[in-house]
């Protein structure tokens, strides 16, 4: 086990590889994007980061359209 980041490398592979392809797609192509998209508006990168909120919303949202989610009881 490594001393310095004690248990934080115990996670699945199936997850590191994961996270790091998202890490890899969005972190090269976002500058690419980014300044493309300046050429033809200032406000670009706020238009990018709201975008990808919508979408994250939007995913978070798909497991409640699809009927897989079932609420618990309140008490």
């Amino acid at each position: 086990m490594n001393p310095i980041a004690g248990g934080a490398t115990a996670a699945p592979s199936r997850f590191l590889t994961r996270h790091d392809l998202s890490y890899a797609i969005f972190g090269g192509l976002t500058p690419i994007i980014i300044t493309t998209w300046l050429q033809k508006d200032v406000m670009a990168p706020a238009h990018y980061v709201g975008g990808l909120a919508i979408l994250g919303f939007v995913l978070g949202l798909l497991p409640l359209a699809s009927g897989d989610y079932v609420a618990r009881k309140g008490k």
